[in-house]
């Protein structure tokens, strides 16, 4: 029987551990797995460094697509070293001297390109505090900004926005000020409150970066002296300046750079006090959450009984879209699973690797189709058609939609509020009938998000799906109930 041994053990014995692995590795003389691109999910892992404080040996070690941890154990009754080796299978690794260089390489222009065609593109590092998250966020974030303004068209612009998020509390970076996440009439994820800056240049937006990170929650741990206690999204929207492409319904796309808080075991907490206590609970908490997504993405497809409970925490309410199984537009994820390479964090890099190599069995995405019906696809011409046929030529389509880039997205943006004065500005149409066209328009809106979430679940298992879809409509029901009391009359304006 074998035992995991202490840290004193495992100083005891390192001679003996050593000559174990450098036999393990001696005997791997394979070539290499090349490494690969996932259509969905890019999934690859980076072993940092032994330090020279840390008096330890290395026991992860990659090769190609597959990567070994070499966890030591101890004989039972002999006290002798044994190696318990567990191997996983990602689309590449990388060891300890790896650059920036490499790891942004196989990342690939594909994904960095996809926010500019109007795509979602997620990438996040995952792993345990002091694995080295921020650090390789921050490289790729470097080496990624000239690519991202390279792949512009000469009409769109880059905006972004920095969140730090710790348990269900979220915050604007450098503000401060309290931001709600949440999900819009259209089941998009919103950042309510939190600031949007423009950014004319790759070296505009890395100043911005290195600005508002710098605000970001960090403390000394037993790990890391500079431990982030919060996790940082940084969203960079690419929008579209031409009025006409606008118009025609140009679609933003979204780039999501996700630095999360690094997890910690009950004997990394055994110095904390309350409030620090309270804080590890909060980020062990979301990250179990966001295990639980990835486990119930990966068995999409399967027949089994699943639920991914996304909106559980706002950190995977954000990233949403790359939990479900069909979206309306195209979506990949890029995952870093940061490891160390210490001997006693051998059943953390374990637990990491584990969750990463879960992922690469994930089904594909299904693209859904544009719904023509659905309001905010509408162009302003559509948009315009539908307002002179449902009010038979008695709206101003001057008044509703005023502006150049106008667009169905717009029109369907308006408050009831909003709606009705534009309606009855010319006095042609009356406060009954203008909430009459709202009310009708709403009912477009609606059965267009009804649609696509039958489509999305349509491609899970039938019986999660059913559920989620009663639980949808009674949401949907509520909305509405509440909307219609909110607007009874002008006096209510």
């Amino acid at each position: 029987m074998a035992i995991k041994p202490t840290i004193q053990q495992l100083k005891a014995n390192r001679a003996a551990f050593e000559r174990l692995i450098a036999h393990a590795e001696s005997s791997v003389n394979e070539e290499p797995e090349p490494a690969s691109v996932g259509k969905d999910f890019t999934v690859v892992s980076r072993t940092r460094p032994i330090f020279e404080h840390e008096d330890s040996f290395r026991i992860i070690y990659p090769h190609g697509r597959t990567v070994t941890v070499h966890e030591p154990t101890l004989h039972f009754r002999a006290d002798k070293a044994k190696l318990d080796d567990k191997s996983f299978t990602l689309n590449h690794n990388f060891g300890p001297s790896s650059s920036n260089e490499e790891v942004y390489e196989m990342i690939g222009t594909d994904f960095i390109n996809l926010p500019a065609g109007g795509g979602t593109a997620v990438l996040f590092a995952y792993g345990q505090t002091g694995t080295g998250k921020t650090y390789t966020v921050n490289a790729i974030t470097k080496l990624m900004a000239q690519d991202l303004f390279n792949a512009l068209s000469p009409t769109q612009k880059v905006v972004v926005s920095f969140v730090e998020i710790l348990g269900d509390a979220a915050y604007d970076l450098p503000s401060h000020r309290p931001v709600r996440i949440m999900e819009d009439k259209f089941s998009s994820v919103v950042l309510d409150g939190c600031d949007t800056r423009d950014c004319p240049s790759p070296e505009a937006f890395l100043e911005m970066s290195e600005t508002a990170l710098a605000h970001r929650r960090t403390v000394a741990t037993l790990k890391n002296d500079t431990s982030s206690r919060s996790h940082a999204l940084t969203k960079i929207s690419v929008l579209e300046t031409d009025p006409v492409k606008s118009a025609g319904g140009a679609s933003e796309g979204i780039l999501f750079l996700v630095d999360l808080a690094g997890s910690e075991r009950a004997a990394d907490r055994a110095a904390h006090d309350a409030a620090r206590l309270e804080e590890a609970k909060q980020i062990n908490t979301s990250l179990m959450t966001l295990k639980d997504c990835i486990k119930g993405r990966a068995r999409q497809g399967t027949g089994a009984h699943l639920h991914i409970p996304y909106r559980s925490s706002k950190l995977t309410l954000v990233l949403k879209d790359i939990f479900e199984l069909a979206t309306v537009r195209p979506t990949r994820c890029v995952v870093v699973a940061c490891t160390s390479p210490h001997a006693a964090d051998a059943s953390h890099s374990i637990n990491t690797l584990r969750y990463a190599q879960t992922l690469m069995s994930a089904p594909k995405t299904k693209l859904l189709a544009p719904n023509k019906h659905d309001p905010k696809t509408w162009s302003k011409e559509r948009a315009c058609s539908w307002l002179t046929a449902v009010s038979k030529g008695a709206l101003n389509v001057a008044d509703m939609l005023p502006n150049e880039g106008d667009n169905g997205l717009v029109l369907s943006q308006l408050t009831e509020q909003e709606f009705i004065e534009r309606a009855t500005r010319s006095g042609k149409v009356d406060f009954k009938r203008a909430k009459a066209y709202y009310v009708k328009l709403w009912e477009f809106v609606a059965d267009a998000r009804t649609k696509q979430r039958k489509a999305v679940l349509k491609a899970r298992d039938k019986t999660a799906a059913q559920k989620e879809e009663d639980q949808f409509h009674k949401e949907l029901i509520a909305r509405s109930a509440r909307e219609a009391a909110g607007w009874t009359g002008r006096d209510k304006w």
